[in-house]
C-alpha cells in the first residue's frame, strides 16, 4: 500500500505536475522541427521531440499519481453522488486508465507510420502522429484531474 505525500510534498507534486504540462504546451507552440531539411532530419528530429515529450508525460503522471494518493478518503464513505473511493482506489483507477490509453495510442500511431506504405518518411510521420497524441493526452489529465492539481 503505497503511502499518500505530506502536504508539503504535495505542493511540490502538483509544481511538478505544472511545470511537466507547461513545458510541453510551450514546446508545442514554438513548432516541431521545422528546421529539419531531409527526411533523415526529420526522423532525427520527431524521435527526439517524442523521447522529450514522453518524458513530461512521465513526469506528469508520476506527479498525479502521488496526488491521487492523498486525494481519496482514509476509509469508505458514501457522499451526495455516491461511493468516495480512496487514494489507492483513486490511484488504481489512474493506473488502468494509463494502460488502456497507452494500447490506444500504440494502436493509433501504427497507422499512421503505414499511411506512408514502407516509405521513409513513415517513421517522421508516425511520430508527429505519437507527438500529438501525447500532448492531446496531457490536455485531457489536466482536464480530468483539474482538482488534484489545484486542490
Amino acid at each position: 500500500m503505497s503511502q499518500p505525500p505530506a502536504a508539503n510534498n504535495r505542493t511540490e507534486l502538483q509544481a511538478d505536475a505544472k511545470a511537466a504540462f507547461e513545458i510541453e504546451m510551450r514546446r508545442e507552440a514554438a513548432g516541431d522541427c521545422q528546421g529539419a531539411q531531409t527526411t533523415f532530419d526529420a526522423n532525427l528530429c520527431y524521435y527526439n521531440q517524442n523521447q522529450e515529450s514522453e518524458r513530461n508525460l512521465r513526469k506528469l503522471e508520476t506527479a498525479l499519481r502521488s496526488l491521487l494518493l492523498s486525494a481519496g478518503v482514509p476509509a469508505p464513505m458514501t457522499g451526495p453522488g455516491g461511493r468516495m473511493l480512496s487514494g489507492n482506489e483513486l490511484a488504481s483507477e489512474f493506473d488502468r486508465s494509463e494502460q488502456s490509453w497507452r494500447a490506444y495510442l500504440q494502436s493509433a500511431v501504427d497507422p499512421g507510420h503505414h499511411q506512408l506504405a514502407g516509405g521513409t518518411g513513415g517513421p517522421a510521420f508516425s511520430d508527429k502522429v505519437r507527438l500529438l497524441l501525447v500532448r492531446n493526452h496531457m490536455r485531457e489529465l489536466e482536464a480530468i484531474y483539474w482538482l488534484p492539481l489545484t486542490k
